[in-house]
């Protein structure tokens, strides 16, 4: 943990008022989500002085915390006691930043699969058991010129922030409605004070808020999306399993939406869910195969694998490879030619290259160039 913000600290500013926000401590820090945590409570300060006065004593000594992805912190949580706090995992709003970058691209080029894509790898390279260098942003690996990357800066940091808020108002809402439970606690009590921190969080949005940004909600769930489907094609429990929590409240997310591109997201999610969260799901993959895009190979690589059907799943591995230059396929594509599913087999020289070549060029495209596999080809 290395940013500490009290969640008090801006209304000291303004006189004759018993100030919500009272200390900024800032120890050991050069994280990069300081300043936008900093400037979300700078906002907030006018219209947190108007709560009631329980609900203001209840916040008054609550300290924010970034912190370094620790254990069973999967996105924020709200910890009562007599030094009450707001955790934050830096991670997930790493994750986040990320996907809004990814997305505003996706967007504008009208590449949707580039979001899949990029997380492939990127969820990849930040895993503990991953030796690769930390994946390379959106904007640098699509080579984004500068005066699109001005266009697109405004708006991505005015959707990060909207995310960030959306995320502070609703464990501000356990604190202020002394809305906790203990991790052992029955469904319907934990569901029951989840429900008094979205109420809060709402309420407090439309009183004071009005003409917020939805989008930042649906982004969230996009983004865990995403997240949740590496997990199940992966078979790894590192990242937590978050979407059947979070699109509990997506039908009252969409009905609010009235902007075209909002509306378009939400249509894409919900068809996204129902298509890669079920049993269609191989068939999602094949229509991609079918309609030319090489990367679909490689999850579908993994949902063979993952049912046993190993000379189907080095097929897709292989194809995804070679065609999509998918850099995490070369390690599967290995392990199938030492095992006799592909064959006429490499040298072993290059079969071990194949196995130990994960990190590619950190995005899950290889460079035919710098990488000496693409022999593979000729079978």
């Amino acid at each position: 943990m290395r940013f500490v913000l009290s969640i008090t600290a801006v209304l000291s500013l303004l006189a004759f008022y018993p100030p919500v926000i009272q200390a900024l401590e800032v120890s050991d820090t050069s994280d990069q989500y300081a300043d936008t945590l900093h400037q979300l409570t700078v906002r907030l300060a006018p219209d947190l002085k108007q709560l009631p006065a329980l609900q203001q004593q209840r916040l008054a000594d609550v300290k924010i915390r970034l912190a370094d992805h620790p254990r069973g912190l999967p996105m924020a949580l709200a910890l009562p006691g007599d030094a009450p706090q707001i955790l934050i995992s830096e991670q997930f709003l790493d994750g986040l930043s990320h996907y809004i970058e990814v997305y505003l691209l996706a967007r504008e080029r009208q590449q949707p699969q580039w979001i899949e894509q990029y997380f492939s790898q990127y969820f990849w390279n930040r895993h503990p058991d991953s030796a690769a260098a930390p994946v390379k942003s959106p904007w640098q690996l699509f080579a984004v010129g500068q005066e699109e990357q001005a266009q697109l800066l405004a708006e991505k940091q005015r959707l990060f922030l909207s995310v960030l808020q959306d995320v502070l108002l609703h464990e501000m809402g356990h604190h202020a409605m002394d809305a906790f439970y203990h991790f052992r606690a029955s469904s319907i009590v934990r569901e029951e004070g989840e429900r008094k921190a979205d109420e809060w969080a709402e309420h407090f949005r439309a009183h004071y808020l009005d003409g917020e940004n939805p989008l930042g909600r649906m982004l969230v769930i996009a983004f865990i999306f995403e997240q949740d489907r590496w997990a199940m094609l992966s078979g790894d429990g590192y990242y937590p399993r978050l979407l059947a929590a979070v699109i509990q409240h997506m039908p009252d997310h969409c009905a609010e939406l009235s902007r075209a591109e909002q509306i378009r997201l939400c249509s894409r999610l919900r068809n996204d869910i129902d298509d890669y969260m079920s049993n269609q799901i191989e068939t999602a993959y094949l229509e991609r195969i079918e309609a030319g895009e090489p990367f679909a190979g490689f999850p579908m690589g993994q949902i063979q694998l993952a049912k046993s059907n190993f000379v189907d799943a080095c097929h897709y591995f292989n194809e995804s490879l070679i065609y999509g230059q998918v850099a995490r396929a070369a390690s599967y594509v290995g392990w199938c030619y030492q095992k006799g599913y592909l064959e006429p087999s490499p040298p072993d020289a290059q079969v071990l290259a194949l196995i130990h070549s994960r990190n590619g060029s950190g995005y899950g495209f290889s460079d035919k160039r710098q990488q000496g596999l693409y022999l593979l080809s000729q079978n």
